[in-house]
């Protein structure tokens, strides 16, 4: 097996395609529309909601907005942390299939994105239960007829939205990735 820290950066710029650039893009993306077109439909449901007859039991939802914030507030750093492993490893825990018959440059690329999307995903996963909790306020009710600091729970999905429409990924990003992470330090 080739060692991947012999890599040079031509040899990954060769690989690293407009195509490959575009789904690393694409990915995030479409996450970060997604995270911020959830809050509408809570706003929506929450104004379709009728009120319930008997009154719900908010502990549940209180302690959704409480694990939504605190896993926003948590998940990108271990993100983050595995992240910065999965790269330092410099092998994929479950192989892409192309990985064995792929060349050194490939697998560079396959390995920075698989623990890209396994960041996003860890970054996205804190608003998806915040969101939860919105719904969830918007079924019983509460939304609409208060308390309205259940709309707490529409930051997390909108500030990690719009992060994320900020900090689309690019070549430079990823040959950086390669380079502070995985490459030949030539």
């Amino acid at each position: 097996m080739e060692d991947l820290s012999q890599v040079r950066l031509s040899d990954f710029r060769k690989v690293l395609t407009p195509e490959e650039v575009r789904g690393f893009r694409l990915g995030q993306l479409g996450i970060a529309l997604f995270l911020l077109a959830l809050p509408l439909l809570a706003w929506f449901l929450g104004g379709q909601s009728p009120q319930p007859k008997t009154p719900p039991d908010l502990f549940v939802l209180q302690l959704v907005t409480i694990i939504g914030l605190f896993a926003t507030v948590v998940l990108p750093f271990v993100g983050n942390a595995l992240f910065n492993r999965l790269l330092a490893a410099r092998q994929l825990v479950r192989p892409d299939p192309r990985w064995e018959s792929a060349d050194a440059a490939t697998r560079c690329l396959l390995l920075i994105r698989a623990a890209f999307f396994m960041r996003l995903g860890m970054l996205d996963a804190g608003p998806m239960i915040a969101v939860g909790a919105l719904v969830l306020a918007a079924v019983y009710g509460v939304l609409a007829s208060g308390p309205y600091y259940y709309w707490i729970n529409a930051v997390p999905p909108v500030a990690v939205g719009f992060y994320m429409l900020l900090k689309l990924p690019d070549r430079e990003w990823i040959e950086t990735v390669f380079r502070e992470h995985i490459g030949a330090k030539l």
